[in-house]
């Protein structure tokens, strides 16, 4: 009989610990959360795109690729690369991107073609006040095959 309250009791324990997960508290976007990887594949390339902060970049890459390290500049960097994580070809995808606040109206973003020792990247500037939300939207196509890449970036506090 004594079992008996023993195997409800731990019923009960089971039970409670098999409900919903307890919610997690939002927390303030950090300084890197703008960089966090945006990802889609076209057919057989992999696209990544990160927003990163013009002032955090060397004085002599953002002079070398043409990027203002001014207060309110982010770079997009869209990067492309095969399926063993080889560069492709510049040219090998049309990539078309957006960007706006979340009650603007999407600007396209002119990208441009930089390459690094034999591996070619997409980059354009994206003008946006931090604190802030930035809405980025980037299509691309390759061999009759469509992507797309829908994301948001929380810009922190400087």
């Amino acid at each position: 009989m004594k079992t008996k309250p023993l195997a409800l009791l731990l019923a009960f324990v089971l039970a409670g610990c098999m409900g919903e997960p307890a919610s997690v508290p939002a927390q303030a976007p950090g300084a890197n959360a703008p960089i966090n990887v945006a990802r889609a594949s076209v057919a057989d390339i992999a696209l990544e795109a990160r927003l990163i902060d013009a002032m955090t970049l060397g004085a002599p890459m953002a002079r070398q690729y043409g990027i203002p390290r001014t207060d309110g500049h982010w770079l997009l960097l869209v990067t492309l690369r095969d399926a063993e994580g080889n560069g492709v070809p510049a040219d090998a995808v049309s990539v078309e991107a957006r960007a706006g606040g979340l009650t603007d109206a999407l600007t396209p973003v002119a990208l441009r073609t930089i390459s690094v020792n034999g591996l070619n990247d997409l980059v354009g500037v994206i003008e946006a006040k931090a604190p802030g939300t930035v809405r980025i939207e980037i299509d691309a196509l390759h061999d009759g095959a469509r992507a797309e890449m829908r994301f948001t970036r929380d810009l922190p506090k400087p």
